[in-house]
């Protein structure tokens, strides 16, 4: 991943990044929310490959895996989702 050495760029970047997976959770979303949970988890999944650091997919993976009864992936994306968020905290207090 590319790693500005300006934090004032790194948090633009960190940000873009955001925004982008805000828009890309709301399609995965509405197929959770009609019960198509096969179809929401492909589409978060596409959504983390495009935004992998972003704590938001994680966190939507790890509830639709529990919904389909995959606890220990669940418990792997809700891992990763908190380990992100730690991570843009810090981001965003430099």
């Amino acid at each position: 991943m590319f790693l500005p050495t300006n934090f004032k760029i790194w948090r633009l970047v960190m940000f873009y990044l955001f925004v982008n997976a805000c828009v890309l959770w709301l399609i995965p979303y509405l197929f959770f929310q009609d019960g198509k949970y096969q179809e929401a988890l492909s589409k978060w999944e596409a959504a983390l490959a495009l935004a992998p650091d972003v704590p938001i997919l994680h966190e939507q993976k790890a509830q639709i895996l529990l919904e389909i009864g995959d606890t220990w992936n669940a418990l792997k994306a809700a891992t990763r989702a908190s380990e992100n968020l730690i991570f843009f905290n810090l981001v965003y207090l430099i």
